[in-house]
């Protein structure tokens, strides 16, 4: 990313997954072998904050208060590290609703 902000790119755009959506494995509460409940508590969200200098769109996970599950979204940074806008999925899978990500209105923001 900084060659590609070094040479001009003024944006980048990751595809969903690629930073911060974890495998619902990986995530499992009773896993990685059995699909349950995802564990929030291992997401380091402090570490979403990385200094870019260059507009980013990205898949992340929107958090909530625990034991609330967070959004599967979609940001869009400004180069200043400015959040400019966040789009939250409403069409889920079953597997991803009923283990990883709320939808979009079923429960308060925190932040």
């Amino acid at each position: 990313m900084r060659e590609a902000h070094a040479a001009g790119a003024r944006l980048v755009h990751f595809t969903e997954s690629a930073t911060g959506v974890p495998h619902k494995r990986a995530m499992s509460s009773t896993g990685p072998d059995q699909i349950g409940p995802a564990d929030w508590t291992r997401i380091d969200w402090t570490r979403q904050q990385a200094e870019l200098g260059i507009w980013t769109a990205l898949g992340s996970v929107h958090p909530f208060v625990l034991p609330h599950r967070p959004h599967n979204s979609l940001y869009v940074l400004s180069d200043k590290r400015k959040l400019v806008t966040r789009y939250d999925a409403r069409m889920l899978s079953t597997t991803k609703v009923s283990y990883l990500y709320t939808r979009r209105g079923s429960t308060t923001c925190s932040a």
